[in-house]
């Protein structure tokens, strides 16, 4: 029984094996198309990069104290040759068109060898492992499924549209991979040239391709539409022709504060006005009722106010009730050790000893 199962397993991997290649091969026969009204023939490139082993794209960018380089191997006619005497983690899997290599090195370290960072499958038909050999989901993810669309006009040439061909299939740390190539019509290019390496972004990899293979034979007279179309969502922000980024104007700025603004600003200054003028200029229904409250809390008969002020109240002849004394200036005073007669002096007398002047002291 279990034999059964596992003639099955093989049969079913071989047959899916033996689709991928004929797909490949599919792909690479139909270097010949049309896409509106034009005819592209891009046999000689496939040719070339078949006889030459595929193009091999590197770019490299600063990375203090490293350069991080990255390695692309293309091939547009059929998978990668897959070494089986080297490790597996360290080269793209079977099936794979579209290589991608992260390495770093320090430059001032002599004799170092490069560090590899990241092995990414870019685009191919890549078999899935044999657990998942049912899920025609995974399937059809890993699948090349190469796509062709001309892009809008160029302002520089109004006869060619950029012819961009996609290549899919790869994925990497989850996230799907493709790779980009924007066909430039190139006239002046006499022989067959090599892509070059653009930028990457959340899993696209650019590339451009100045070619005459790109112009096609029927060119059309006038430019059917000149919108650009909309960026994907996980693609770079589209840019002017001037190669500034599309900013969303701000409404003007006048500079001048609001009415609300002022209203705030009075109302706050008047009411900090009112508040000082009545700590230092108190009204006298206030004033008794502080008074009250002090002989009331004989605690506060402490505090002590400066010699002018206490000038100031004398001179006003604030009228007291009988009996009514006032406890900020005379304290609360023991007929035992007191006689009507005695008061105490405004000023401080300093002490002999001591850090402070206190009432009352003799010299």
């Amino acid at each position: 029984m279990a034999l059964t199962h596992l003639t099955v397993l093989l049969l079913a991997l071989l047959a899916l094996v033996v689709a991928v290649l004929a797909a490949d091969e599919e792909v690479a026969k139909h270097c010949k198309f049309t896409l509106e009204g034009q005819n592209f023939d891009l046999c000689p490139i496939i040719e070339l990069g078949k006889e030459k082993g595929g193009w091999f794209v590197g770019s490299e960018r600063q990375t203090p104290p490293t350069v991080t380089k990255m390695s692309y191997r293309i091939s547009l006619s059929g998978p990668l040759p897959f070494n089986a005497s080297i490790p597996s983690e360290i080269q793209c899997p079977e099936g794979t068109w579209i290589c991608m290599k992260k390495f770093n090195i320090r430059p001032n370290v002599e004799n170092e060898l490069p560090r590899l960072l990241e092995v990414v499958p870019i685009a191919g038909s890549i078999v899935p492992p044999q657990s998942s050999l049912s899920a025609a989901a995974d399937v059809e993810k890993t699948k090349l499924n190469v796509t062709v669309q001309l892009s809008p006009w160029q302002k520089d040439d109004v006869r060619h549209k950029n012819l961009h061909i996609r290549y899919h299939g790869g994925h990497y740390v989850g996230r799907a991979q493709q790779a980009d190539f924007s066909f430039v019509c190139d006239h002046k290019a006499e022989a067959l040239t090599s892509p070059e390496y653009l930028f990457e972004w959340g899993g696209r990899h650019i590339f451009q391709w100045k070619t005459k293979q790109a112009c096609g034979e029927m060119m059309a007279n006038e430019p059917a539409d000149d919108t650009p179309p909309p960026p994907p969502p996980d693609g770079p922000p589209m840019e002017n022709e001037d190669g500034s980024s599309e900013l969303v104007d701000l409404p003007p700025y006048t500079g001048s504060p609001s009415r609300v603004k002022w209203f705030l600003v009075l109302t706050s200054t008047a009411a900090v006005a009112f508040l000082i003028y009545i700590a230092y200029h108190p009204p006298q229904l206030i004033r008794r009722h502080v008074l009250s409250y002090i002989k009331s809390h004989p605690s506060l008969a402490r505090f002590r106010v400066g010699e002018h002020v206490l000038v100031r109240w004398a001179d006003e002849e604030l009228g007291y009730e009988e009996g009514e004394e006032d406890l900020m200036v005379n304290g609360e005073r023991d007929s035992i050790f007191f006689d009507d007669d005695e008061q105490i002096p405004l000023k401080p007398s300093p002490k002999k000893k001591g850090l402070f002047p206190s009432y009352g002291v003799a010299l």
